[in-house]
């Protein structure tokens, strides 16, 4: 299990969740493949934007569980994503 924070905040998030290729969205982090959560509109949605930032969650963090798939398709799928 992974969280980073994208620069750009939820648009940057939204446009990257909209790239993302192999790597599937998915609210709850569970299984063998890898999935991605978004926190400000699943699992801490209803928390006031306030306790998230306290609890280290901005507008740009996003978690990834990382599955059994070969490490570099996984980058690569970041890394295409990201870039946009």
């Amino acid at each position: 299990m992974m969280a980073f924070d994208l620069a750009g905040g939820r648009d940057a998030v939204q446009g990257m969740l909209k790239r993302l290729r192999m790597v599937k969205f998915a609210a709850s982090l569970a299984g063998v493949e890898t999935t991605i959560s978004y926190p400000d509109i699943t699992s801490h949605r209803a928390l006031p934007a306030e306790e998230r930032l306290a609890l280290g969650i901005t507008p740009g963090t996003v978690r990834v569980s990382v599955g059994i798939e070969d490490a570099e398709d996984v980058l690569e799928d970041f890394r295409q994503a990201i870039s946009g």
